[in-house]
């Protein structure tokens, strides 16, 4: 996840991830890269800005 990110588990197969950023697509980026599936807690504008960049992609031809 890089230096702006600190990962802590939570339990075994599952941790919480910690990020500060000025950009909410440096965070979207970083998840996008990993194989895991993921629930984003906060800030609810990051879930939309994932909401709208799904969309964007589903789209794609």
């Amino acid at each position: 996840m890089g230096r702006w990110a600190t990962v802590e588990e939570t339990e075994p197969g599952q941790c919480m991830v910690y990020m500060m950023t000025d950009s909410l697509d440096w965070p979207i980026m970083a998840v996008g890269t990993l194989d895991a599936d993921f629930r984003v807690i906060s800030p609810p504008e990051l879930l939309t800005r994932f909401h709208t960049l799904g969309t964007r992609f589903t789209r794609a031809q």
